[in-house]
């Protein structure tokens, strides 16, 4: 839906709950309008997007071979691969953070692929990020935030 679809849409459920006196409805139906448009920072889909952008401007082709990964990529000469996990801003950043963690750990079969959670770089993750110990640096390198680590991908 265009964004102002969204917003005809919005106009009019919301007059309707107001009139009704259900304001925890229309709080509700604002959540939920909010939260299923993906083409707004700092959701889901938009990160997906636009990690999807980054590599294909760098030349990597896009795959559909492994199921339920947001992301495999490969370079066009097959030399370097990555699967990464996408996650937004929602209202359970704890529990999508840690799904997102156990998501990547979980396809981590192959050696030779690198691996990544690609996450908006917003106060809630990166306080998620920091309650990573420092014994698990390794874990915590999975971590992409925003644009400025995917320039240095290695």
């Amino acid at each position: 839906m265009r964004q102002d679809e969204w917003s005809h849409l919005y106009s009019i459920l919301s007059s309707i709950l107001k009139s009704a006196t259900y304001m925890a409805s229309y709080f509700y139906l604002h959540d939920l309008i909010v939260y299923m448009n993906p083409e707004k920072f700092p959701f889901e889909a938009f990160v997906q997007k636009k990690v999807e952008q980054y590599f294909q401007n760098d030349g990597f082709i896009l795959s559909n071979e492994i199921p339920f990964l947001d992301l495999h990529v490969k370079s066009k000469d097959k030399k370097e691969e990555w699967k990464i996990e996408c996650k937004g801003e929602t209202k359970a950043i704890n529990i999508d953070f840690n799904t997102g963690l156990g998501q990547i750990l979980k396809k981590m079969e192959d050696e030779d692929s690198k691996y990544a959670i690609a996450l908006p770089d917003i106060p809630s993750f990166r306080k998620q990020a920091e309650q990573i110990p420092k014994s698990a640096d390794e874990i915590k390198s999975l971590l992409h935030m925003g644009k400025r680590k995917w320039r240095n991908r290695d």
